[in-house]
Formats: C-alpha cells, sequence, structure tokens
C-alpha cells in the first residue's frame, strides 16, 4: 500500500504474514478528531521543557523564517507551548506545530525541546537537512534525549545508512530501555542488512516489551502492539528456520 500521509480517513494498519494493509476503522470505533497517521511516524512526547522568563530578543535559527504561519502567542509559558505543539504536530497540522516550537525557541533558547520538535516536523516534511540542524541544536542543550537519537536513526535509515542508523537506535535505547519502537526498528534493521544473531536478540527484546502496556505504541504510528508482536513473531521464527 502506498502511504497514508495527507488522507482524512481514519485507518489501522493490519498484518498477515507477508504483507501489510490498511482497513478503514468503523464509524463506531473511529475518532473523529484524529486523522490517520502513516506508519511509524515519528510521534513523541519527552519531558516538558522547564518554564523560563521570555528573553527580550528572538535568537536566529535555521530555517526559522515568516513563513504565513498564523503566530502562536509567545506569552503562552513553554510548557503550554510544547503541549500545545505536540497536540498539532500529532494531528499533522505540521506548519502551526512548527509555529508553536519556533516560538517556544524564543521563549526558552536554553531548552532543547523547541529545536527537538522542529527537528521534527521538518522530518515530516522531508527537509532532512534542516531536521540535521535542529537536531544539533537540540543535541547542544542536551545530548542526552532518546528521541533525538531515534529521530537520528530514521534520517539515516532514509540515507540508507545501516551502520550509523543501528548506532542510533542502539543510543537511543541505552538512554530508554524500554524504548519499544527504537527496539522494533533496529531489529528490522538487523534482519535487513543479515545479522541474524542481533536481530533475534531485538525480535525477543521487542516481543517481551509489547506484551505489556497499552494498545497504543508510543512512536508506532497507526501500528497496534499485536500487529507489531505478529511481525516480530513471524520473522523471530523465520530464523529459527534458516538456522542462523
Amino acid at each position: 500500500s502506498e502511504s497514508l500521509y495527507g488522507m482524512n480517513s481514519p485507518f489501522e494498519g493490519i498484518y498477515v504474514p507477508e504483507a501489510f494493509f490498511y482497513r478503514k476503522i468503523a464509524p463506531h470505533r473511529a475518532s473523529p478528531a484524529r486523522p490517520a497517521k502513516k506508519p511509524h511516524a515519528p510521534v513523541f512526547q519527552p519531558p516538558r521543557p522547564e518554564t523560563r522568563p521570555a528573553p527580550a530578543a528572538e535568537p536566529k535559527t535555521a530555517g526559522a523564517q515568516s513563513s504565513g504561519r498564523k503566530p502562536v502567542p509567545a506569552a503562552l509559558p513553554p510548557d503550554q507551548l510544547w503541549e500545545q505543539g505536540y497536540q498539532l504536530f500529532e494531528n499533522e497540522e505540521y506548519e502551526q506545530a512548527r509555529g508553536c516550537f519556533e516560538n517556544l525557541i524564543r521563549c526558552a533558547p536554553d531548552s532543547p525541546m523547541g529545536y527537538l520538535g522542529a527537528a521534527y516536523i521538518l522530518a515530516n516534511q522531508g527537509e532532512d537537512e534542516l531536521s540535521e540542524n535542529y537536531l544539533k541544536m537540540a543535541s547542544e542543550k542536551n545530548g542526552l534525549i532518546p528521541e533525538s537519537y531515534y529521530l537520528r536513526g530514521l534520517l539515516s535509515e532514509r540515507k540508507e545508512k545501516w551502520e550509523k542508523a543501528i548506532q542510533n537506535y542502539q543510543r537511543a535505547i541505552f538512554l530508554k530501555s524500554d524504548f519499544e519502537i527504537a527496539h522494533f526498528n533496529l531489529a528490522c534493521l538487523y534482519w535487513r542488512v543479515s545479522e541474524w544473531k542481533n536481530a533475534e536478540r531485538e525480535l525477543k527484546a521487542v516481543i517481551g516489551l509489547l506484551r505489556r502496556g497499552p494498545d497504543r505504541v508510543y512512536l508506532s504510528g497507526v501500528w497496534t502492539r499485536k500487529t507489531l508482536v505478529d511481525w516480530a513473531e513471524l520473522h523471530l521464527q523465520k530464523i529459527r528456520e534458516l538456522g542462523k
């Protein structure tokens, strides 16, 4: 199936052996307030930034320029700007979300959160180079945010830099050991490069993590917990059958 990016009707991802497909959610199950998301969309919710007084001047940031977006009141405290930006991002209102994160950068320039939020927005819009610039600025404020390394892994995968992607997912997991979707992506990547023992280890880890918790998996997009477990169990069985 093609990506569901930009479609308004809610769909859910379904996995069967050898294939993924989408199924429209029944009307009584659909949530009118939430549009459908493409699988593995980088939706995240790191800790809230600390509240700080707004500085007098606005710092210059890569890619931050006037674009006709509806302004978000800078008077909001940073934690509220973050929450507002996150909700807009989750609803795929990317331009409005980016406005919130840019205001957050202005109000709390020492916090990494505005830069990190902007990096995710830019990555979703295909502006990978600018996304990496914002990630660099976020890391200068705080280099120990697992979601930052997770996004670096996704960006590295886009460039088919498998080793670099593996390293970034490993760092995300080191900082957040129960980071389910990072374990899952790492397992997929080990499978792709035929590192069977590593793939087996990560598949076992992700199955153990996914068998507990709510149905919605942090950062997984449309995929449910059961869908991801089914995929992992099938590929673990394939490794055993191959005798790898």
